[in-house]
């Protein structure tokens, strides 16, 4: 399995949205004075260290490209500011690297109401996350062994080998990632493991839900969601859903990312 915050690789997404709970609300958005325009980018976590084209320098020139006010990363807003040893311990580097850069940061991660607004356990991920023992369990279970997710996710290493920012941040990933977390959450429906399909659907929602928050309160911003790749899909589909025209898409291909630059600090 390949899911949660594993940080040295790709991160979630299926968009089962009944296991929402109708207390998690959609947010109201007004139509604003003026469009913010936003980019999410997805990301590789700790495979840019050995990726030949979206490297670590790659990613934040591509981002210092777009110029933008803010910047969203996957960490939760409760964790910024904490020593820069807590953070390794529970967080991909880029993430880190552009959390203590120059710009306006801004954290959206979630993790589970468990370990909300408070730091996360020195044994969270070995020991105490429920999620975390669902994946190793699922992971020595017979049953997650699939020939059609083990051919989705043959197609997505494809493309992770030999990742750009343009084939990353595009449908034919998205699309790989959603039928992978769709034919996931079929079998484990009325499993013992149902309840990982649940809580990914749920913290993709809430990530969403972060961010629109952040949206709103800025408006006329120019700003850069920096995501794990396997988040992209269901952050744009619900973000569209909710903002419709009050927000401005802007696609990476405005910047092609691909000059030097070694430093986050945009």
């Amino acid at each position: 399995m390949r899911r949660y915050l594993t940080i040295a690789a790709t991160i979630t997404i299926p968009l089962c949205l009944g296991a929402i709970p109708a207390s998690v609300a959609a947010p109201h958005v007004a139509t604003p004075a003026k469009k913010s325009a936003i980019t999410v980018i997805a990301t590789l976590h700790g495979l840019h260290a050995k990726s030949p084209r979206y490297s670590y320098s790659t990613l934040y020139s591509l981002i210092a490209c777009l110029k933008p006010d803010h910047i969203g990363v996957e960490i939760r807003q409760e964790d910024l500011g904490r020593p820069k040893e807590y953070l390794e311990a529970n967080y991909p580097r880029e993430m880190i690297d552009l959390a203590s850069g120059k710009a306006s940061v801004f954290g959206f991660d979630w993790l589970g109401d468990d370990v909300a607004h408070a730091p996360i356990p020195a044994d969270w991920w070995s020991r105490q996350s429920p999620m975390k023992r669902l994946e190793r369990e699922l992971d020595r279970d017979a049953r997650s062994h699939d020939s059609r997710l083990a051919a989705i996710t043959a197609r997505e290493n494809e493309i992770l080998a030999n990742a750009t920012p343009g084939a990353l941040n595009s449908r034919l990933y998205d699309d790989l990632n959603d039928a992978y977390y769709a034919r996931l959450a079929f079998l484990l429906a009325g499993t013992d493991y149902e309840a990982l399909s649940e809580f990914y659907a749920r913290r993709d929602y809430h990530l969403a839900l972060n961010i629109a928050a952040f949206v709103k309160r800025h408006e006329g911003s120019r700003i850069v969601v920096v995501t794990g790749a396997d988040h992209r899909s269901a952050l744009m589909r619900l973000l569209k859903s909710w903002f419709g025209e009050a927000l401005q898409w802007a696609p990476i291909e405005e910047c092609p990312g691909e000059a030097g630059g070694t430093s986050p600090g945009v």
